[in-house]
């Protein structure tokens, strides 16, 4: 792997962690998240923020957070 690959030290969970701080700051209530429909760790990573499946949107695999 390059030197510039990074995977599973964290980072994902603290980039996403201040988005959701952005996005509350400006008033967000809801956000939409796609990843492939392949993509099974982006999958599993966004449903343990909270985010649910939402085949209907057909964007590849769209998460919606749960209420």
């Amino acid at each position: 792997e390059p030197r510039w690959f990074v995977r599973r030290q964290g980072l994902g969970k603290r980039l996403l962690a201040r988005s959701f701080l952005e996005m509350h700051a400006r008033g967000y209530k809801h956000s939409i998240i796609s990843t492939d429909l392949t993509n099974h760790r982006g999958q599993i990573f966004y449903t343990n923020f909270g985010y649910t499946p939402a085949p209907h949107l057909q964007i590849g695999a769209a998460f919606e957070p749960t209420a």
